[in-house]
């Protein structure tokens, strides 16, 4: 915002498919939380997975230590029953796939 950089976004093109655009991570800094930035941030994303990528499905992982479910379902994500273990430093967490379908 006004020049500054308040968040980023990680996208893997053809992840785990062609076709399948992985969102890896959506960040915004704290001070920034509750004020529909992640609301606009997200909506950018999704034009620009369609729009240039022309992708037909994005895909992201939601670990159980990240009480995030109730933002991604918001934006039209569904759970897609894929399940795994992901190990980070010092301990194990459960993560579940969610889908979106685009309209392309």
């Amino acid at each position: 915002m006004n020049g500054r950089n308040i968040g980023a976004v990680d996208l893997h093109a053809n992840h785990p498919n062609v076709g399948i655009c992985y969102l890896g991570l959506m960040l915004i800094t704290e001070n920034y939380f509750a004020k529909g930035i992640g609301t606009r941030l997200y909506h950018f994303a999704e034009d620009y997975i369609k729009r240039a990528l022309s992708y037909h499905t994005i895909r992201l992982g939601i670990s159980d230590d990240n009480n995030v479910t109730g933002f991604w379902t918001k934006m039209g994500f569904v759970l897609n029953t894929k399940t795994y273990q992901w190990k980070g430093e010092g301990k194990t967490s459960t993560v579940r796939e969610y889908d979106k379908k685009l309209d392309v």
